[in-house]
């Protein structure tokens, strides 16, 4: 996640976000997130 504070350094931070997505992908499952599942969702639609 990456939170843009100025403008001015968009290439910056899209660049950092991008850097730590990558450094985590090897933790990733490649499932859904795993914060929001059907089982534990209280969204209703």
């Amino acid at each position: 996640m990456a939170v843009l504070a100025d403008p001015s350094d968009d290439e910056q931070t899209i660049t950092a976000g991008r850097v730590f997505a990558s450094a985590m992908r090897r933790f990733s499952t490649g499932a859904g997130y795993l914060n929001l599942t059907p089982s534990h969702s209280t969204f209703v639609g």
